[in-house]
């Protein structure tokens, strides 16, 4: 055999005897393990409650019945979209606007009195006064003049002493007189003051009334506070209505919340203010966004 053939040979079966060391003991390890890496990123965390709630708008309209009447007419429906001063129903109040419109001429006339009494009374009661006392002063101060003329007609033996008696006594009834219609005028005029305080008193009662009644017709009328949705009209034409009794409710229902019920360990991760996304069941593809 060639020298260089034999070399060749047996160079071939160390590589073959090393590759095949090398072989088992590759075999004989574990393989080594895959580690998944992935680049790190910055995501907000999000803490999910489960819970139940209503939602319910943020500045709701309450309308109730002032008085206790009848339902005469219904302008709107239930969960309709209506504008600010726009009429919803109309309520029964012919009686009332029947007492307002007695209430406004007892105003009337009692202003009338009010006048009076500042001017000093009424005319033909003023006047009369004070003729009956201009009038009785005019006969006293004839019967003392009178007086003076018998005393010197006296002295002359022209008048008897009878005469002059008669005069006197006239004289004294009529001074009384004096006395007792300037009294009575004293008294008319204490008493126009005291007409004028009661018939101030009366007219601002009355002025009172007239407003309750006058509140009471225009109340009458619902009118919607604001622009939102009806979303309560539990009235309807005809129905009996006692004071106080819910006939409407309206809101803004672009503005709501949801009050949710959560369970006390919960509530301490909560706080003001934070941001929150509200999801329901019935619509589970719809988000609603707000805040605590």
């Amino acid at each position: 055999m060639d020298r260089r053939l034999r070399n060749r040979i047996l160079l071939y079966l160390l590589l073959a005897g090393v590759l095949a060391y090398v072989g088992l003991e590759l075999s004989g390890r574990k393989p080594v393990p895959k580690v998944a890496v992935v680049e790190p990123t910055r995501e907000n965390l999000v803490s999910s409650i489960s819970s139940n709630g209503k939602v319910e708008p943020i500045a709701p309209y309450v309308m109730r019945a002032q008085l206790d009447t009848f339902v005469e007419k219904v302008r709107a429906t239930e969960g309709q979209t209506v504008k600010k001063g726009q009429v919803i129903l109309e309520l029964d109040v012919k009686d009332v606007a029947a007492r307002l419109s007695e209430a406004k001429g007892k105003l009337l006339r009692a202003r009338d009195d009010l006048r009076a009494a500042k001017a000093g009374g009424r005319t033909d009661d003023a006047a009369r006064v004070a003729g009956d006392l201009a009038k009785a002063q005019a006969e006293r101060d004839r019967l003392q003049k009178n007086h003076e003329v018998l005393r010197r007609l006296m002295v002359q033996q022209a008048a008897t002493e009878d005469e002059l008696a008669a005069n006197d006594l006239a004289l004294t009834k009529a001074q009384a007189e004096v006395t007792r219609l300037a009294a009575a005028k004293q008294e008319f005029e204490r008493s126009v003051k005291l007409d004028t305080d009661q018939a101030a008193l009366h007219v601002e009662q009355i002025q009172n009334e007239v407003a309750a009644l006058d509140e009471k017709v225009r109340q009458g009328r619902i009118t919607a506070p604001v622009d939102g949705t009806l979303y309560s009209l539990p009235v309807k034409a005809g129905d009996y209505v006692e004071l106080g009794r819910l006939l409407a409710e309206m809101a803004d229902l672009h503005k709501v919340r949801v009050r949710a019920f959560i369970d006390e360990p919960e509530l301490g991760a909560l706080e003001a203010n934070e941001p929150v996304k509200i999801t329901w069941d019935a619509l589970p593809s719809k988000t609603w966004v707000g805040k605590t």
